[in-house]
């Protein structure tokens, strides 16, 4: 590639006669060339970063650094549609945290948003590499959990409602104890028998937000799985 831009000056110089002059505007010309496409190289480097990293922040909530919602959807769907090829469960954990209204009304908004940027961290400290963290919704969190059996399920959800349970969230040297509810669903596609991966994750993290609010009804700080009798 440098060879073809330093061709004039070659040409120049194999040639049985040599006008000095000549020559170095050829090698001007030959170096503005090579520092021009050396410089445009950059520049496409450059651009090609900056648009990673667009697409990387475009899956990302800001404030909590979560995936966001519609990364949520995007890698659910495609941890179901694996699930129909490899027949592997999948769960699915919605929590909300209780009673965070008066947690924004008696420390004020920006408290409220250094806890839920703090137990976003908590939460993706806990679960695996595959798993996928979300915000779902203003302080609700969706956990995508592919691969996992029923039993271990349920102890990723109730490791994370005592680890929030214990920990003590700071703001302005103030210590704020919060508590999570957190509903659970388990997709196993041995057992239902549905083969549309968008119809199954919207089932089944419905199932999680239905048993979220029951764990709510019964007085919150718990875990509840959804079943067809409760």
């Amino acid at each position: 590639m440098i060879y073809k831009k330093i061709t004039p000056l070659v040409m120049i110089f194999d040639s049985k006669e040599v006008i000095i002059s000549d020559a170095i505007a050829s090698l001007v010309i030959s170096l503005f060339i090579l520092l021009a496409t050396l410089g445009l190289k950059n520049i496409v480097i450059d651009l090609e970063r900056k648009n990673n990293q667009l697409k990387k922040e475009a899956k990302i909530d800001f404030l909590t650094g979560a995936y966001n919602r519609e990364e949520a959807y995007l890698r659910g769907k495609s941890d179901i549609s694996r699930s129909l090829r490899n027949k592997k469960p999948v769960g699915f954990i919605m929590i909300d945290l209780d009673y965070f209204k008066k947690v924004n009304d008696r420390y004020g908004h920006l408290a409220g948003n250094v806890i839920l940027k703090k137990l976003s961290s908590l939460c993706k400290h806990e679960i695996r590499n595959v798993d996928t963290f979300s915000r779902f919704g203003g302080e609700e969190f969706l956990v995508i959990l592919p691969n996992i059996d029923n039993i271990f399920l349920n102890e990723v959800a109730e490791r994370l409602r005592r680890k929030i349970e214990k920990y003590n969230f700071n703001y302005l040297h103030k210590k704020i104890n919060i508590n999570i509810s957190a509903g659970l669903s388990y997709y196993d596609p041995n057992k239902d028998r549905s083969s549309n991966p968008n119809s199954i994750f919207l089932k089944y993290v419905k199932r999680a937000d239905e048993a979220m609010y029951i764990a709510k009804n019964k007085g919150r700080n718990r875990v509840v799985e959804w079943a067809a009798n409760i």
